[in-house]
């Protein structure tokens, strides 16, 4: 490192930022320490060039047959490359180096140049392939699993994303099996897994990445994908108490439903909100389910595909609580209440429910006058039955006992471009009317 930082002053700014982005990608082919102590090196560029290095005393004689070393006798990126490639092999000499140039100019020191022969194209050929990989450790120090398993948490009671830990564990010298841990293997080892390890692995690695992830998050729209893929492999795994791993088989069968109901007990004088999830008949209890993701549920450690019918909410709430009362005489509290929640489907007591009311809008257009000008201002409501509401409410229905009054925006638009059409200005917030 010494040298290399002496000798940076001698080389032009353009040649030491190509010459480095050369050596960092690999360009140096070949480079050797010749008996009389100066370096060869080959260096691809346009084609592959030849660069020597040499060390009178303190000073540093190069040549390099590029064009531009040629015709500038300049240090060129060739030259540089070369040099950073001997440094990290410290095959530079440990002490201050120059070269008989102008700094400005980087001139070189003349190195008396051989004739150029002709290349053999077996040498280009080699050249092109690169340098052998570096030797990785050994093959002992490393132990590959002999078994990979695919786990998920032992509870993810609502999780809205599956999120698989890979481990793996291989045979003691005894014969028994070692620990599960999660998984250490470099990319250029995948090959030694079987096909299934292998490809599921590279499925789910991101593009382009430097090492193996070993917590992986799979997307919703892939969960019941995976679950499948995994545990018909007997792939797929919990952990235990006791750190062992627990099989997760799965179920072939049609999807499990999500149904949600509100139960009248007249005689406790209560409502009841109860959730259940069924198939052809079957029943299963919420407390029994063990895990819910995405389109899939696990229960007594079987994976199911699950249909929450857009209901999902109501399944969180109703698994943080599992029983939810309402007296009858908060009634009618609970169900304007209703009116703000998802309804998709949910199975309501008669005494609940509404009847449903699409009236015709009836317009009013309330005027006062305009003390700054000789307009009437008006305000533009519409009637359905009992119900008055602002043409600028976002409000789209409204109950009346046991009425669910619903609003027609389409009818209520028509009504407000009659309006228009007699002459009256519609401003932003309300009408205008020329007295």
């Amino acid at each position: 490192m010494l040298a290399e930082n002496t000798l940076s002053k001698y080389v032009s700014a353009g040649s030491r930022t190509r010459g480095m982005d050369y050596f960092r990608r690999g360009r140096v082919r070949r480079l050797t320490l010749a008996p009389d102590g100066h370096i060869e090196a080959s260096v691809l560029g346009t084609e592959a060039y030849t660069v020597r290095l040499s060390f009178p005393e303190d000073e540093l004689v190069t040549s390099c047959d590029c064009p531009w070393w040629d015709q500038h006798n300049q240090v060129c990126k060739h030259i540089w490359a070369a040099i950073l490639a001997a440094s990290q092999r410290n095959l530079l000499p440990e002490r201050d180096l120059f070269i008989d140039a102008d700094p400005d100019v980087a001139v070189v020191a003349p190195f008396p140049r051989a004739v150029r022969e002709s290349r053999p194209a077996w040498r280009s050929f080699l050249d092109a392939l690169g340098p052998a990989p570096p030797a990785g450790r050994p093959a002992a120090s490393r132990v590959i699993p002999e078994e990979i398993a695919y786990t998920i948490p032992p509870r993810a009671p609502n999780a809205q994303t599956l999120t698989l830990q890979i481990v793996g564990r291989a045979r003691k010298k005894n014969g028994e099996w070692g620990k599960w841990r999660a998984l250490s293997i470099r990319p250029d080892e995948l090959h030694v897994l079987n096909e299934f390890d292998r490809t599921t692995i590279a499925l789910m690695q991101r593009p382009y990445a430097y090492s193996i992830e070993t917590t992986v998050s799979v997307p919703p729209s892939t969960t019941a994908w995976w679950f499948e893929r995994l545990a018909r492999a007997n792939k797929l795994a919990m952990h235990s108490e006791d750190g062992d791993l627990q099989p997760i088989a799965w179920d072939d069968g049609a999807p499990w439903t999500l149904r949600i109901a509100i139960e009248n007990d007249h005689d406790a004088g209560m409502y009841y909100i109860v959730g259940s999830i069924e198939r052809d008949g079957a029943t299963m209890p919420l407390d029994e389910i063990e895990s819910i993701y995405p389109d899939v549920l696990v229960r007594n450690h079987v994976a199911s595909r699950f249909d929450d019918g857009g209901r999902s909410a109501w399944l969180r709430a109703l698994r943080t609580t599992p029983r939810v009362e309402i007296p009858h005489s908060d009634s009618d509290k609970f169900r304007q209440a209703l009116l703000r929640a998802p309804m998709a489907n949910i199975a309501l007591p008669d005494d609940l429910g509404w009847s449903i009311v699409d009236d015709q809008p009836h317009p009013v257009l309330a005027l006062q006058h305009d003390p700054h000008g000789a307009e009437l201002i008006g305000d533009l409501s519409f009637v359905y039955d009992e119900w008055r509401v602002s043409s600028r409410s976002t409000e789209m229905q409204h109950t009346l006992g046991k009425n669910l009054i619903r609003r027609n925006r389409n009818a209520e638009e028509e009504l407000r471009m009659r309006l228009v059409g007699l002459g009256v200005i519609a401003t932003w917030d309300s009408y205008r009317i020329r007295a």
